[in-house]
């Protein structure tokens, strides 16, 4: 805030009542919209500073579980978006960097936008390349058209969702002899879903 006398000054957070994100968010996800989404979250920084965060995305696909156990990741999400999930539509997992790589499975369609899949762990653990290694989660939501669309957190009435949403890991050994491994069979490599702080799901798989 500021007048034509004084300089800009933060305003400080007071009390933020944020109850009504959570029916919007349970509303959109019930019924996807099918145009541009736009999210409006007041917070407080830590010096007390009071900050808005906003979100508009013409598409993207909300997160509304992820599913660990002791041999997967099962993960089940909604599009939000003009486009529909079609039938045979791929969720895809891109590895980071250098040496990019994507596999891709075929999603089990819930209604016209939402989606579960099983994440191709094994196959990850398999194709590995170092020792850390990333992977981003994508949909593909027409198995015709290869533009993919970004899996994320973004639709909460919290900013700091990497925080906020912590993951066990899986640990497997993979099927094929990995050179990356001293003896064999190899110890077990850990794969652990987390979201990032911009909100984008992914996946660390680690040697330890």
């Amino acid at each position: 805030m500021h007048s034509p006398k004084s300089p800009a000054v933060h305003m400080k957070a007071g009390l933020r009542d944020t109850r009504a994100l959570i029916d919007a968010r349970a509303r959109l996800i019930a019924r996807p919209p099918t145009g541009s989404v736009g999210w409006n979250l007041p917070y407080a920084q830590p010096n007390g500073r009071l900050m808005l965060r906003t979100v508009l995305r013409r598409e993207h696909v909300e997160c509304t579980s992820v599913e660990v156990t002791d041999t997967g990741i099962t993960l089940t999400g909604v599009l939000c978006g003009e486009r529909r999930v079609e039938p045979g539509a791929p969720f895809v997992v891109s590895r980071r960097g250098r040496y990019e790589r994507n596999l891709a499975v075929a999603v089990e369609t819930l209604g016209r936008q939402g989606f579960r899949a099983e994440v191709p762990v094994r196959r990850i653990v398999d194709l590995r390349l170092a020792r850390w290694e990333d992977w981003d989660w994508w949909l593909q939501p027409n198995p015709a058209d290869r533009r993919k669309v970004r899996v994320c957190h973004l639709l909460e009435d919290f900013p700091d969702v990497k925080s906020a949403y912590a993951y066990p890991a899986v640990a497997l050994v993979g099927d094929e002899p990995s050179p990356y491994a001293v003896a064999h069979p190899a110890r077990p490599v850990w794969v652990r879903p987390y979201c990032a702080a911009s909100g984008a799901m992914a996946m660390n798989v680690v040697d330890r």
